[in-house]
């Protein structure tokens, strides 16, 4: 069944998100109830069905499209080192996500890394060791001199 005009620019309303009697408003019907009985109409509600699906599929294109772009920013931006650039992409990746932090959608709960406890050295002997890795600081008397007056300033 081929709709008029008037027919599909009601289905294309309705599948935008507009409520029938909306609808049905915006194109001229006076009576918000003919929305409802437009819907009813044989053909209407498939034609709405489609677009509704065609306007999901190029969505979620989108979506696939901004998502990768954004994931490509990133890590380009790390790579070149600008970490201002790479955390505002990744604040839009977390908003195209619904994760903006406003109540509607929270990064996932992540397990704390538990620290594990060094090793003891009670065996070894810090003190013989020491020596060899540090030495003795030679200062000669500019240095000396220098040393002394900024322990003395504090």
């Amino acid at each position: 069944m081929t709709l008029d005009p008037r027919q599909e620019l009601f289905c294309r309303l309705v599948a935008n998100g507009a409520t029938p009697a909306t609808a049905a408003r915006m194109i001229g019907y006076a009576d918000p109830a003919s929305g409802e009985t437009l819907l009813a109409e044989p053909g209407m509600g498939e034609r709405v069905a489609t677009l509704s699906a065609a306007r999901e599929a190029g969505h979620a294109a989108m979506f696939e499209r901004l998502e990768a772009w954004l994931s490509h920013l990133v890590e380009h931006s790390i790579a070149d080192g600008q970490t201002g650039h790479a955390l505002r992409a990744i604040d839009r990746l977390m908003q195209l996500h619904g994760m903006n932090g406003k109540g509607n959608g929270r990064l996932p709960a992540i397990e704390p890394v538990k620290p594990t406890p060094a090793p003891i050295l009670d065996d070894l002997d810090l003190t013989t060791l020491l020596p060899s890795v540090l030495p003795e600081p030679q200062l000669n008397r500019r240095e000396r001199r220098a040393l002394k007056s900024m322990t003395r300033r504090k």
